[in-house]
């Protein structure tokens, strides 16, 4: 069936038939008459733009107008920037050789380290101010890591300065570039500013256990990430910091960990964690739309819940299984309450955080199980869990349920067969043969029924 209305392309064509001819109407005009002087046409303001975006071959030339663009950006741009690599490259080589003469004594070389690294950040604001964001932040981040490698140098190679002098120049050095981050709206030097922060602790590092000060300090740091990412919208930033904060954790616990500091390396993990668990709330109040995409919307919550139960089971399991059983069993509960809690949100990824939500806490129900029971009891509660995960599914008419059910089911059938039978009598593993059969057949059963009417799409 045709439409009544006209084609816009159609209509826009003969306009500029139109327009066009009453251009020439009016150059004839002004050729009869040259004494009057000659207005700007209409038409001619109209169709330039046109002309200028789609270029006729017999009316411009591409190489006159393609030549010049490309010669004043080679000229403008790249030698700029090649020089000032050239330089960069020559001072370093100068500074190089001078040190190696020993032309310049240690003090002098940190001073010198110090005053290049504050001279770079310096300059680089210079080329933020004409539109060289790119190459302004690249200035940057070389100036913040000479800053920071200097006053390494100043306590690690040197020994000029204390411990603490080289840690507060640090954090001066990382608090500075977060102001700038936030005065900029740069997310890039609020990244340059974390991964200063918690380079700090492994730059400063002297065989001495700070654990109080360490934890201290990580709190800080993640709690900063917390304000970024809810203030600004950074949420890339919270992926770090999760990161960051476990593979600290686990150089410390690695080479410095005593049994005796355990209750307050629970408190701060216990801190850490508490920061990112709630972050997806704090957002969803105060930033509507995130960046980032599905990814940095889910991954940062599981990573913080994987490296927390990865630091309270090697804080406790060596010692008390039941103590890390009842802690997944409280971290399943908290992320079933935080399910909740989004479902009710008004966040445009609410809904993928509460299934991802609901999806830990099952998967912390099964990891208590494993960590409490035997081989041949842990196969019986994760059948009971899928009975339980089953019926939730039915019952809320919930398909995502349902799916975990059905992959914990699996996941103790191939259990069972790898590991469990062989253990087994042969009068015991007949019975297991057959009360597996029996809840496979009832779960098939239920499916084939369709009691709940589950085959219409739409539902979840």
């Amino acid at each position: 069936m045709q439409s009544d209305q006209p084609d816009p392309d159609e209509l826009n064509r003969i306009l500029r038939d139109l327009l066009l001819r009453v251009s020439r109407l009016e150059q004839r005009l002004d050729s009869l008459s040259p004494s009057r002087p000659t207005p700007p046409s209409p038409v001619s303001r109209v169709a330039e733009p046109a002309l200028q975006s789609n270029p006729n071959p017999a009316f411009t030339s591409s190489s006159k107008s393609l030549v010049p663009d490309l010669e004043s950006r080679i000229g403008a741009h790249w030698l700029n920037r090649i020089g000032i690599i050239a330089v960069l490259i020559g001072v370093a080589f100068f500074l190089k050789y001078a040190f190696e003469s020993e032309w310049i004594g240690p003090s002098g070389r940190v001073i010198i380290g110090l005053l290049a690294g504050i001279a770079l950040i310096a300059w680089s604001e210079w080329f933020r101010l004409h539109q060289y964001r790119f190459f302004s932040f690249s200035l940057k981040a070389l100036g913040l890591g000479i800053l920071y490698l200097s006053l390494w140098a100043a306590f690690q190679v040197y020994e000029l300065i204390s411990w603490s002098i080289a840690f507060s120049g640090m954090v001066a050095v990382t608090v500075s570039t977060a102001v700038l981050a936030l005065w900029q709206d740069a997310a890039i030097l609020a990244l340059f500013a974390l991964v200063g922060g918690f380079a700090t602790p492994v730059l400063l590092y002297s065989h001495e256990n700070r654990a109080t000060q360490l934890f201290a300090y990580l709190t800080l740091l993640n709690a900063a990430t917390l304000f970024l990412a809810a203030s600004c919208a950074w949420r890339r930033l919270l992926l770090f910091s999760v990161a960051a904060s476990f593979v600290l954790f686990c150089l410390w616990y690695v080479g410095l960990y005593v049994p005796a500091e355990r209750s307050i390396a629970l408190l701060f993990v216990s801190l850490f964690f508490a920061i990112f668990a709630i972050a997806p709330l704090v957002e969803s109040r105060s930033t509507p739309e995130i960046d980032g995409g599905a990814i940095f919307t889910l991954l940062p919550s599981a990573l913080n819940a994987g490296a927390y139960f990865a630091e309270i089971y090697l804080l406790l399991a060596r010692t008390d299984n039941t103590a890390a059983a009842w802690c997944a069993i409280a971290l399943a509960g908290i992320y079933f309450s935080l399910a909740q809690i989004l479902r009710r949100t008004h966040q445009s990824d609410a809904e993928r955080l509460h299934l991802l939500h609901l999806a830990l806490g099952v998967v912390f129900i099964t990891l208590a199980i494993a960590i409490r029971f035997e081989s041949y009891w842990i196969s019986i509660g994760w059948f009971a869990e899928a009975a339980v995960l089953m019926t939730v599914g039915f019952w809320r008419r919930s398909a995502f349920v349902r799916w975990q059910a059905l992959a914990l089911i699996a996941l103790t059938i191939a259990k069972v067969f790898v590991l469990d039978i062989w253990g087994l009598q042969r009068g015991y593993r007949i019975i297991s043969f057959v009360l597996l059969g029996i809840l496979l057949l009832a779960v098939s059963f239920l499916y084939q029924r369709d009691w709940l009417k589950l085959s219409p799409r739409g539902i979840k």
